[in-house]
């Protein structure tokens, strides 16, 4: 999105107009013409500089008292005058990021830690004044409800961004439910741009017009943490992020979540250097043309038609897709109808896929009594093939336009046309199971929680339940929706073994010396040794041997697979 000014715009002119066509016959301005203008000119500026509304910008121009406008009292005053006395009459002072009112705002100690920490400055009266505060006037929206703000940030103690910023509050229903969360527009206008607000997302962040800094509000602060890093575990895209203790004028708030926000103009250049792409919004800005060509993509998934995976791979990533209704249904994300559709408009062979976002409602322990959080439905998240109350208990639907929303959602539509295909629902299951055995391990789990166990107050615990017990049995469970759903027998375990350091290739995914996964009886199973491990005669498969270093099996029944090295000195 374009930033809004109050200049207006140039009028274009080229050099034909001099002589030829509209500009022929044009006058130059006669010399009484330019010496009235240039005796204008210089009484306007006498009156500017007798005028005593301009003593505060001239003395500003002149002296030590700070860029215009700032205001001499409070937090962003206090700011101020520690520049000043450190900095001098520099003109420039304040636009470096050390001698940015944010920065001065916090001392040594505050910004110390292994979290990042984001400091938001602005005029008191800019957040609190009754008429034109943010913070008193939350539910207005729109330019007229930007202010100027100073933000900086720190990583281990270190300052490395700052920037001015417009700054507003962000939300839609969220803003009315207590402290809000903000947005940090870097607009040219500031003197800001998009590579400063892509660093405060992390030093190998895209570039990012604008930065929200997201309160945590539902379930605890894991949510869209949580959910962005098992989305980018599966290989899907997802903004931004990072959670960071967060103050504004000094104060602190608590940790919040950094994300970008997903801006329709220019997301495509700064994140695949293409800037010609439609992006549907789902919860947001949308530009009419990607309007027009995401309900293309509705009418064509509405039809009647049979639709198989390769009719449908004409239109969309199906991987893609499946992998991101998996994620959503695994986290149970109740508030799933929202992100972004995309779609390359320069490529012919470019296909519609899907980008995570705003998951904040995810790891939903609401339900029915009785019901653990990890219990919760998930197929049934993105069919709704249950009645209403039920869905409304599990707080998947809500109200008439969150039925609606989640209901006539495009990916919805498609998902349900894919499950009627054999061929899809095998390719699901199997692509659940390699997830479940390969990428969302307890191994993976358990590295995650220790990563972010210091943003809680006792590892684990999130939101009234705990965390890690949920992300151990979720697994388990998925697995048994699965088979219930699909009416499909319980998997069975598979383990396999090599001798130590051995690098397995197992389904296409690179795993250790020891492997142990469970399979849908008539699965296959593929095993290959990696690089730099033993020589392979074969392998013993419970009771059989088998010859050859690749082994492709059908599992019916529970199996223990043995590498077999060739001896040393021997042949294959």
């Amino acid at each position: 999105m374009k930033p809004a000014t109050s200049e207006p715009a140039a009028a274009a002119t080229s050099g034909d107009e001099a002589g030829t066509g509209r500009g022929a016959g044009r006058r130059a301005p006669s010399g009484l013409v330019i010496a009235a203008a240039l005796l204008a000119f210089v009484a306007g500026g006498a009156f500017l500089e007798r005028h005593t509304y301009f003593d505060r910008a001239r003395d500003t121009l002149r002296g030590r008292a700070g860029p215009a406008g700032m205001p001499d009292e409070g937090s962003v005053g206090r700011a101020v005058a520690r520049a000043l006395e450190r900095y001098g009459a520099n003109a420039g002072f304040w636009r470096r990021p050390e001698a940015l009112p944010s920065s001065l705002v916090l001392t040594p100690e505050q910004v110390a830690g292994e979290l990042p920490v984001i400091s938001i400055v602005a005029d008191d009266d800019h957040l609190y004044d009754p008429d034109v505060g943010l913070m008193t006037n939350m539910s207005e929206t729109g330019p007229d409800w930007e202010r100027l703000a100073w933000a900086s940030l720190w990583e281990h103690g270190e300052l490395v961004a700052g920037s001015r910023v417009g700054l507003r509050i962000q939300g839609d229903s969220s803003r009315y439910l207590g402290d809000p969360s903000f947005r940090l527009l870097f607009r040219p206008m500031y003197g800001a741009s998009s590579v400063t607000g892509g660093r405060f997302l992390g030093a190998d962040a895209d570039p990012a017009a604008a930065v929200v800094v997201h309160v945590v509000r539902y379930r605890g602060l894991y949510t869209d943490v949580f959910v962005f890093e098992i989305a980018r575990r599966l290989g899907l895209p997802t903004v931004d992020f990072r959670p960071a203790r967060t103050f504004l004028n000094g104060e602190e708030r608590g940790v919040y979540v950094l994300t970008e926000r997903v801006m329709p103009d220019g997301w495509g250049l700064t994140h695949f250097g293409d800037p010609d792409f439609y992006m549907y919004v789902y919860k947001g800005e949308t530009k009419q043309p990607s309007r027009d060509a995401h309900a293309a993509l509705t009418e064509w998934a509405s039809a009647a038609a049979p639709l198989t995976m390769q009719r449908a791979a004409e239109r969309i990533d199906v991987d893609n897709l499946t992998r991101h209704l998996f994620t959503l249904m695994f986290c149970f994300t109740t508030d799933w109808a929202q992100g972004a559709a995309l779609l390359d408009r320069n490529d012919p062979e470019a296909r519609w896929f899907w980008l995570h976002w705003d998951m904040d409602q995810s790891f939903d322990e609401r339900g029915i009594a009785g019901i653990e959080p990890w219990e919760q439905p998930l197929m049934e998240l993105i069919t709704l093939e249950a009645e209403l109350d039920e869905l409304k208990i599990l707080g998947i639907v809500t109200d008439a336009r969150h039925t609606e929303r989640h209901t006539g959602d495009v990916r919805r539509l498609i998902f349900l046309r894919l499950l009627e295909s054999p061929e899809y629902r095998d390719h699901f299951v199997r692509v659940a199971t390699d997830i479940l055995n390969h990428e969302l391990t307890p191994a993976y789990f358990s590295d995650l929680l220790a990563r972010y166990e210091h943003l809680a107050e006792s590892a684990g615990v999130y939101g009234g339940f705990d965390l890690g017990e949920y992300l151990r049995r979720r697994p388990d469970f998925a697995r048994a929706e699965i088979s219930r759903y699909f009416g499909l027998p319980d998997p069975v375990t598979v383990t396999v073994d090599a001798p130590p350091s051995t690098t397995l290739m197992i389904d296409g995914y690179p795993e250790g010396d020891t492997y142990s996964g469970r399979y849908y009886p008539g699965q296959s199973l593929t095993i290959e040794p990696g690089a730099g491990g033993p020589a392979v005669a074969g392998w013993q498969v419970g009771d059989r041997r088998v010859e050859g270093e690749r082994l492709q099996v059908v599992v019916e029944q529970p199996l223990t697979i043995h590498l077999l090295p060739v001896p040393p000195g021997g042949d294959r």
